[in-house]
């Protein structure tokens, strides 16, 4: 635990950082079978079977 004035000692005393790099965003690439959707607005991902997922249980 921290005191206040130690925090605040912390706080004032450090210098400012850097400013952050600007990258780009790439979309995340499925790794399974997919097809891209048209203007790169997505995918479309195969689901194995055809089957829809089982549903999740809810704990107590």
């Amino acid at each position: 635990m921290w005191s206040i004035e130690v925090f605040q000692t912390a706080l004032l005393t450090t210098g400012p950082c850097e400013l952050p790099v600007k990258q780009v965003l790439a979309p995340r690439v499925p790794e399974v079978t997919h097809r891209e959707l048209p203007n790169g607005r997505g995918f479309l991902r195969v689901v194995q079977g055809g089957q829809r997922a089982r549903p999740r249980r809810l704990l107590p």
